[in-house]
């Protein structure tokens, strides 16, 4: 009976030693993986966007942008998400909530330089962490690469669990269906862009119409002595001829010689397609066209001149034609300079607009 309870004490010895034998390797596998094992996740995905860099980096550092383009969106339509601070701004923290797939955290801007916007995420459910997102733009050949990237820090020893976790696998896919929902966004967002330095843009087709009247070459500190001058002989001259206005007076712009401080112009009123008038010039003109609205005194119209030379840059529109304005209402007979209103039409070629 004693022989047998030692030998069971023996053989539970000899269990235990085995037992705490693999555990002391495990350790020391665990303790080799740690030490040997990278700290450090790194994931980048990468695209080509057809827009300026600067106008791409406005949909990342914007946070009200930031749902249309997340990969995360589409695991759950239903994630609330909020806004804290001043949009675009470093400091601004972006909350997000959502069901497990996507978890609950935060994101806060840290860094926005020229090429780069850098955010800080703090995990919370359904797990606990830290990373950083670091988005870079830079032009080239027209296009902007853009390359978002995930950084964090896997500590000692759980930098172990990276035998497990594949994190290439686990987000390379999300982060690169973020690059192509961005660039989707950003070149729909682009192509549809009308708004230039607060004036609306618009393409439209203008009816063919001619337009009757005096052409020159005139100083600019003279064109107001020009118009004077002409408009009232066209519209006289038009009266007897029996021809009736298509249009408000209007001044044509074939040539602005900014250095000369010249213009080649026209003080034109627009008649029925095909008219002539004896003593003056006909300029036909019709088709799509660029038209913006301004409203305020002469001496400010070089602003949404300046929007429309920003647009035609922006689709690669060219002109051809003379740019057109067309003084919709007299300012004598209104009561404040900001209520005078001139239309300005750029003739386009349609088929090289995008």
């Amino acid at each position: 009976m004693f022989n047998i309870e030692l030998n069971q004490t023996h053989q539970t010895m000899k269990a235990l030693k085995v037992v705490g034998g693999v555990v002391v390797l495990l350790v020391v596998v665990v303790a080799v993986l740690a030490f040997t094992m990278p700290t450090h996740v790194s994931v980048t995905r990468s695209t080509k966007i057809d827009a300026p860099a600067d106008y791409v980096m406005k949909h990342v550092k914007n946070f009200a942008q930031i749902n249309a383009w997340s990969p995360w969106m589409d695991k759950d339509p239903e994630m609330t998400s909020s806004i804290e601070g001043e949009d675009g701004q470093v400091g601004t923290v972006y909350s997000w909530s959502g069901n497990e797939d996507v978890g609950k955290g935060e994101q806060t801007l840290t860094e926005i330089s020229d090429g780069k916007v850098v955010s800080h995420l703090h995990f919370i459910t359904p797990f606990e962490g830290e990373a950083n997102a670091t988005t870079t733009f830079s032009e080239v050949d027209g296009m902007t690469e853009v390359s978002w990237a995930y950084d964090s820090e896997m500590p000692i020893p759980m930098n172990v669990m990276g035998l497990f976790m594949d994190m290439e696998e686990m987000l390379g896919p999300d982060f690169q269906k973020g690059m192509d929902n961005l660039k989707a966004l950003v070149e729909s967002n682009k192509s549809s862009k009308n708004e230039f330095d607060g004036f609306t843009i618009e393409t439209i087709d203008m009816p063919e119409r001619t337009y009757i009247g005096a052409r020159d070459t005139v100083p600019m500190a003279e064109m107001g002595a020009f118009f004077a001058t002409n408009f009232g002989q066209i519209m006289g001259s038009m009266t007897k001829a029996g021809l009736e206005m298509a249009g408000m007076p209007s001044g044509l712009y074939f040539i602005w010689d900014e250095e000369g401080q010249s213009t080649e112009m026209m003080a034109a009123i627009p008649a029925a397609a095909g008219s002539e008038l004896e003593g003056f010039e006909s300029f036909k003109i019709g088709g799509k066209a660029l038209k913006v609205d301004y409203y305020g005194p002469y001496e400010g119209a070089a602003g949404p001149h300046m929007a429309m030379e920003k647009y035609m840059k922006w689709h690669g529109s060219i002109m051809n034609g003379p740019a057109i304005e067309e003084y919709a209402n007299d300012p004598t007979t209104v009561s404040d300079p900001s209520e005078t209103h001139t239309i300005i039409y750029y003739p386009i070629d349609e088929g090289l607009r995008d």
